[in-house]
């Protein structure tokens, strides 16, 4: 298995000492991380390097960021970057009323002058600071700014293997790995949903995952229109998800 990341280091939104962690996590499991190089074609053979060097390969599969709607750039409003400019607290530019957040919008957090990352940890934040601002423009009262502090950030990297920073302390290995699934098993909404999770996580910890509960959508699908099946309902193509390593 080959891991190509064409940054200097993996997870650079995490520290260098988590990157350097995740990096030799995966050596030590037999993966081969080139850092530094790039995918340049992929074909049915394998792919093709951008220095001409080609990796014979049966399966690839590749992980990207999130991009805002294509709709966005159609639209009348201020876009940079692909994304909805909003003012401080999360207006949108030169259209009193709108609002915008989450990955479609260009939030600058007042804390630090950062662009906050479309991640579902500022997305919340975003989202608390928007409902606090209707409330306060429909009884006259006036609005605040963004202003979030990360409590960190985790990632994944294997079957119990994980790197975390979590208010200034870093973890890697079998504690960060339950340190993240315990922080999203927390976000999950009504407790039955996170018995179910709970109950089907703990099950994946000791057993395989049974593939033929997972649905596959292949890339074509995604940019086909909405189709109306037999029973009426209207049917859409599920966007994949990306996932980080």
């Amino acid at each position: 298995m080959t891991l190509l990341q064409d940054l200097p280091r993996l997870l650079p939104e995490l520290s260098e000492k988590l990157g350097h962690a995740a990096h030799k996590s995966l050596v030590a499991r037999g993966v081969s991380v080139r850092i530094g190089t790039r995918a340049s074609t992929v074909c049915e053979k394998g792919v093709l390097l951008s220095g001409n060097e080609f990796l014979s390969a049966a399966t690839v599969l590749c992980t990207i960021g999130t991009r805002p709607n294509p709709l966005v750039e159609r639209t009348l409003l201020t876009v940079e970057r692909g994304r909805i400019v909003v003012n401080a607290d999360l207006g949108v530019k030169d259209f009193a009323g709108l609002w915008a957040i989450g990955d479609c919008a260009l939030v600058r957090n007042v804390r630090d002058g950062s662009i906050a990352p479309p991640t579902a940890q500022f997305a919340v934040a975003e989202a608390r600071v928007l409902a606090a601002n209707l409330l306060a423009t429909l009884n006259g009262e006036p609005t605040r700014a963004f202003s979030y502090r990360s409590r960190g950030a985790m990632a994944a990297i294997g079957h119990r293997k994980g790197v975390a920073k979590l208010f200034g302390l870093q973890f890697s290995g079998l504690p960060a790995w339950l340190l993240w699934r315990a922080y999203y098993l927390s976000r999950m909404p009504t407790l039955g949903r996170k018995l179910r999770i709970f109950i089907e996580w703990t099950w994946g910890m000791f057993f395989p995952n049974d593939i033929t509960h997972l649905r596959f959508t292949r890339s074509a699908e995604l940019d086909l229109p909405p189709t109306i099946g037999p029973d009426e309902s209207v049917k859409t193509a599920r966007h994949a998800e990306a996932m980080t390593l």
